[in-house]
This record gives structure tokens, C-alpha cells and sequence, in this order.
């Protein structure tokens, strides 16, 4: 017989993990723009336009890709 505290432990969701884009891609988006995650995703998932957030996405990717090059 299941008891109450094996069933919940059973419905809880596992811990999501943000794999399409990395929590140090949208860290730095966020600092160099100025703006909160959730108006970094919001651009990235095309539901808000802002340039400015805009241009902050592309520098991020531009030095995470030249960080890598480096380690490379």
C-alpha cells in the first residue's frame, strides 16, 4: 500500500533545467541591458520587442563565442 508521503513524492516534478539557452547567456544578457530574466526570455521567445535587450543579446552570444575560442 502507497502511503500519502510516497504519493506526493511521486507527483513532484523534477527540477527543470534551463537547456536552450544557459543561465550564464541570460545572466550576462541581463547585465548588460539592465532588464529583468523574464524580459531577456520574453525577446528571445519573440512575445516582446525591446532593442535595447536586443543588442544586449548579441553581445552576450558575441563574448561567450570569443570566450570559447579562447579556452579552445
Amino acid at each position: 500500500m502507497v502511503t500519502q508521503r510516497q504519493r506526493s513524492a511521486r507527483k513532484q516534478a523534477r527540477k527543470r533545467t534551463n537547456k536552450r539557452w544557459g543561465a550564464e547567456f541570460i545572466k550576462l544578457a541581463m547585465e548588460l541591458s539592465g532588464t529583468s530574466a523574464s524580459m531577456v526570455y520574453a525577446v528571445l521567445n519573440g512575445r516582446a520587442v525591446s532593442a535595447p535587450v536586443s543588442r544586449a543579446i548579441d553581445d552576450a552570444r558575441a563574448q561567450m563565442a570569443r570566450s570559447r575560442r579562447k579556452v579552445a
